[in-house]
């Protein structure tokens, strides 16, 4: 088709200059730009861009598709029976520390409160007969030595009449029967006897209080030491009716409802962490071999690293193969092989959430030459990958591969490639084996 000017000229002034304007950007971008100015009638060769065929060393690596999961998951169970007094996460919520309570151990967060009213009874009773034990045994720290003074002066008192008693009776024996009756001789004498059994008792009553001092003392503080241990019960007892997060992380699922009963054991609440965030997959038996071998060789400060990526995603992240589970599963004969990946934290929780499949590229072999192409190289059709490669005569040729693993741009091919070959990458969608072609790059 042709462009008369002259008509153009002859249009009215405003759409004139608006046409002409239009017909002259059309000219600029077809001289500017070959690849418009090839028309589908034209003869000539075709204008493509091209890239090298590469060879580059790489670990012999496959894909393997699982789901993340957490690092950590625990179903929280109640310690107690008792009528849920409140509730207080939801689903979603996140739960870590309680930074009220100074402690160097950790303290997790209260979840649902169990209903104590009754228990703190108990425990004010038990305080209460603990410090009356207390002052048992603050008595009798005191209290025995005055009782063991008492009975020692009772003792020398006892002791003094005695002597005083046994002299006047050794008098009234030397002096005989002369002067004295027979009254007065047996008046001595038992009042001898009566001394000697007064100061015989006052010397037991000593011995029972030294000897029993030290036994009386230990059975009150044991006592007290009893009473201690059941409040420390009680108290032990009172921190189960408030429920706690056992570790830092988010509320997967909440069980109850303030009101309900629950009973000892019962479920109430799920917490799951997810930083870090683990990559379950399942590797066929024949790469396990080379895979624990690439696992015992990495160690803490080179781990085994694994490239992870999502569909939900374009960004590429890298996790760490944390464990291979030395037993198979009996259907699939495929081992579970747990990658850890560390999650990032947004404003709004974190990137990564369980439950979203993921693809793992798992280093399988030794590292061997391999060659590599651009994505853009590749020409797909239904049942076959093809590429064309420029010759020395500026000709294609059509050649089919298979591929491999891809790293960025760059994927990974098998065929009758070689290095240095010229794979066309752009202008190669209508390309035929043996067209000729022109390079504009």
């Amino acid at each position: 088709m042709k462009l008369d000017i002259g008509k153009l000229m002859a249009i009215n002034p405003p759409i004139r200059m608006t046409a002409l304007s239009l017909c002259l950007s059309l000219t600029i971008l077809c001289c500017c730009n070959p690849l418009l100015g090839q028309g589908k009638g034209k003869r000539g060769p075709s204008l493509v861009r091209v890239d090298k065929v590469v060879v580059q060393n790489r670990n012999v690596t496959q894909n393997f598709i699982g789901s993340l999961r957490p690092s950590r998951r625990a179903v929280i169970g109640s310690g107690v029976d008792g009528r849920v007094e409140d509730v207080l996460v939801k689903e979603g919520f996140q739960v870590g520390a309680d930074s009220s309570i100074d402690s160097a151990e950790f303290v997790g967060q209260p979840i649902v409160e169990i209903k104590k009213t009754t228990l703190d009874i108990e425990i004010d009773a038990a305080k209460i007969e603990l410090l009356s034990r207390q002052n048992v045994l603050a008595e009798l720290e005191t209290s025995m030595p005055r009782e063991i003074a008492v009975a020692k002066a009772k003792t020398k008192q006892s002791e003094a009449q005695l002597s005083f008693a046994k002299t006047s009776m050794e008098r009234i024996q030397r002096l005989g029967s002369n002067g004295i009756s027979q009254k007065e001789i047996d008046e001595v004498n038992s009042q001898y006897k009566l001394q000697l059994q007064i100061h015989n008792a006052n010397l037991a009553d000593l011995e029972k209080l030294e000897s029993t001092k030290q036994l009386r003392q230990k059975i009150a503080a044991q006592r007290v030491k009893a009473q201690e241990a059941e409040l420390r019960r009680l108290s032990d007892l009172r921190s189960k009716y408030t429920i706690r997060a056992p570790f830092s992380g988010f509320v997967s699922r909440k069980l109850v409802e303030r009101g309900d009963w629950v009973n000892r054991g019962a479920p109430v609440a799920e917490i799951i962490q997810l930083d870090p965030i683990e990559l379950k997959v399942n590797v066929p038996q024949r790469f396990i071999h080379n895979l624990q071998k690439s696992f015992d060789e990495s160690s803490n400060e080179k781990p085994l690293q694994v490239k992870v990526t999502l569909n939900s995603h374009a960004e590429l992240f890298y996790g760490k193969v944390k464990s291979i589970v030395p037993e198979a599963d009996s259907r699939s004969r495929t081992f579970p092989v747990i990658i850890q990946i560390d999650n990032k934290k947004t404003n709004k929780g974190y990137v990564l959430k369980s439950g979203m499949l993921a693809r793992a590229s798992l280093a399988i072999g030794e590292p061997k030459p391999v060659k590599v192409i651009s994505k853009d190289a590749l020409v797909l059709s239904n049942d076959k990958i093809e590429v064309f490669v420029v010759d020395a005569s500026s000709k294609v040729r059509s050649v089919q591969v298979k591929t491999g693993a891809a790293d960025g741009e760059k994927i990974e091919v098998i065929g009758d490639l070689k290095r240095g070959d010229m794979v066309v990458t752009h202008g190669n969608e209508r390309l035929r084996a043996g067209q000729q072609v022109k390079v504009i790059n």
